[in-house]
């Protein structure tokens, strides 16, 4: 039987056209790669348009960071899925990409679950 885990990844930033992409480094530990999809959840400020999240250097499919409803100020969670075998054992990456534009955002932080073989 697979077993479930996670991982939280503190990004506590403000994104601007100054600082459009932040990578953080999280691992997933043990010698098999998890099994199965995965999904990613990151809480948001001030969306305007859709955001991009970079796994392992590949844009996750979705809709990335989604705008608030009626242009909210509110802090939301935004869920997205995560293709099988993106994510691998030891060192992965999440990245957080601005698209070109005016949209100023906050990200506080990220948390990735995933499924281990059992």
């Amino acid at each position: 039987m697979a077993r479930a885990d996670f991982n939280m990844i503190p990004f506590n930033h403000l994104f601007t056209q100054e600082f459009p992409l932040i990578t953080k480094n999280f691992p997933i530990e043990g010698n098999q790669a998890p099994v199965d999809d995965a999904y990613v959840l990151v809480q948001v400020q001030g969306v305007d348009r859709i955001q991009a999240i970079v796994i392992n250097g590949e844009t996750i499919g979705g809709v990335g960071l989604a705008p608030a409803p009626g242009g909210s100020e509110a802090w939301r969670v935004g869920l997205n899925h995560i293709r099988p075998g993106l994510l691998r054992s030891g060192n992965n990456t999440i990245g957080i990409q601005r698209a070109p534009g005016l949209d100023n955002f906050r990200v506080s932080w990220a948390i990735v679950h995933w499924r281990e073989p059992g």
